[in-house]
């Protein structure tokens, strides 16, 4: 009976975890994306138009991202799926691969 209580619970708050958690997941690709424009970190950090440009529009999938009826949770899944794959990907980028910063 206690299980069923919890279950519930975590149902009826599941849309606000998801968009706290999408929200900070956004919220740091955009963190990023300011990072490679190379003028707002403590050192210096070589300014790269492409990785500005990845994590920026990384942050825009991520946001559109949605656990709501309109869109079936296998197609979110995926969505996620993909978005965790460009992430490990980009991570072996040199520029980012090197930079313990970025990795934190």
């Amino acid at each position: 009976l206690k299980l069923k209580y919890i279950f519930e619970d975590l149902l009826d708050k599941k849309g606000e975890i998801w968009d706290t958690c999408r929200t900070k997941a956004a919220a740091r690709m955009m963190e990023l994306s300011r990072y490679f424009e190379g003028d707002r970190t403590l050192r210096s950090v070589e300014r790269n138009e492409g990785l500005m440009k990845w994590f920026a529009s990384m942050a825009v999938e991520i946001e559109s991202l949605s656990c709501e009826n309109e869109e079936h949770f296998t197609v979110t899944g995926r969505r996620i799926q993909l978005c965790i794959q460009a992430l490990k990907e980009i991570e072996e980028f040199d520029a980012v691969d090197r930079d313990m910063q970025v990795k934190a």
